[in-house]
Order: C-alpha cells, then sequence, then structure tokens
C-alpha cells in the first residue's frame, strides 16, 4: 500500500488518532502535524477538530480595521458661538458706561470655549465590526454599537449645512442602550453612509439575522433575531 508521508519538524510523538482504519495523524511538538494518507485518500469531516482550529484561526486573522473616524464641524454650535460674540461686545459697550461690567466679560467667553471643546471631544469612529462614539471634556465616555444590529439609515441635510458640505446620519437601532444613534455635522455623508450600510449588509448576512415586523394588533412591531 503506497502512502505520502508528511514529516514534521518534531520527531517526539504525543498521541495518534485513527479514524476509520483509513488515516493516522500523529500529533507532534512542533509547529504542524505528520499524517500518512493512504492511497484510496480521505477527506477531514466537517465537524474535525481541525477544522474547527482552521476555522478559528480564519476568524482571529480577520482583525477589526477602523474604517472611518470623524468629529462633528464647529458649525454645530456656530449659533452660540454668534451668540456669545454678541453678548461680549454688548458687555464691552456697556463697560464704557458702567466699568464693573468689564468683569462679567470672560463669562460668555467662557462659554464659548467650553462649547468649541464639548464639539471637539466628541468622535465618531466606525470599525469593521461596530461603531465607537466618544464623549466627554473632563470625563470620557465610550459608547459602541454592534453594525449588525443597526436597522435603517436616514440623512438629513439642514440649509444651513448645505452651504459647508454638511449633514446629520440618523441609525435606528436594536441595541437596548442606544435604540437611536446620531452622527452629526460630518462632511461626505454619503460616502459614509455607503460605507455603513455595506458593512451592516455583511455581518447581518454573516450572523444571520433577519428583521421580522410585527402588524398592529398582532404581538410584533419590528425586531431583530439570530437564526
Amino acid at each position: 500500500m503506497a502512502a505520502c508521508l508528511h514529516q514534521a519538524r518534531s520527531t517526539r510523538i504525543i498521541r495518534p488518532e485513527v479514524d476509520s482504519g483509513r488515516r493516522m495523524i500523529w500529533v507532534a511538538i512542533g509547529l504542524r502535524e505528520r499524517s500518512i494518507s493512504f492511497r484510496s485518500g480521505f477527506q477531514l469531516r466537517h465537524d474535525s477538530p481541525l477544522v474547527e482550529i482552521q476555522k478559528r484561526r480564519q476568524d482571529f486573522a480577520m482583525s477589526e480595521e477602523i474604517l472611518w473616524k470623524g468629529s462633528p464641524s464647529q458649525i454645530l454650535h456656530l449659533g452660540r458661538h454668534l451668540l456669545a460674540l454678541v453678548v461680549v461686545g454688548g458687555l464691552g459697550w456697556g463697560g464704557m458706561l458702567f466699568p464693573p461690567v468689564w468683569f462679567a466679560l470672560p463669562l460668555p467667553l467662557l462659554w464659548m470655549l467650553w462649547n468649541y471643546l464639548v464639539v471637539r471631544c466628541r468622535t465618531y469612529e466606525l470599525t469593521t465590526e461596530r461603531l465607537r462614539l466618544y464623549e466627554g471634556v473632563l470625563n470620557q465616555t465610550i459608547d459602541e454599537v454592534e453594525l449588525y444590529r443597526v436597522k435603517d439609515t436616514t440623512m438629513d441635510r439642514p440649509f444651513w449645512f448645505r452651504m459647508f458640505g454638511l449633514s446629520n446620519l440618523h441609525l435606528d437601532t436594536s441595541d437596548r442602550s442606544h435604540p437611536k444613534v446620531t452622527i452629526e455635522a460630518v462632511s461626505d455623508g454619503i460616502g459614509l453612509r455607503e460605507t455603513l450600510r455595506k458593512q451592516v449588509e455583511f455581518w447581518r448576512d454573516r450572523k444571520r439575522v433577519r428583521e421580522v415586523d410585527f402588524e398592529e394588533g398582532g404581538e410584533l412591531e419590528g425586531d431583530d433575531s439570530l437564526i
């Protein structure tokens, strides 16, 4: 009986595994196994431990990558900044008539600085698996939404935002802690929405997520479940 012998790097044998008398796999110390394949040939079953190990290695190799990362534009609080400047101008004029008013001048400036930092410290990060939300000036909060939980996306572009090429992206999700997520005042909203849609469809298909709609008067309104 002809056989093809694949030698491993190590020579010390730990244990043999015989499957139906057709093949013998010798698991050895080292980086790979030594196997003897007989002339009749064989194929590993789908439930074989080696197949499971190979699948796990492939899943591990698919590392999470960042697809998009951005922050809202300061145009989001442009109205507040303009109001603060008007107040500063008013206090400056009043200080010329009544000098103690000058002591209140830093207040609107500090308020404007705080609004700037709030927007500056808010970051959205889209990866191949989830959407992360970073918020907080002094204390940071990080929230995550798995992409397969996103059910629908809506984009709106107010007139003021359209002048600067900005848009808002609204997400409806099945996440209980974040049923609605809004990505505010970001540029290239159409491209971001398309990238998000492709990743959502990929993960919903891979995890076999199906959406079930419940009619009014029945017991269902809309839900996601894993098959």
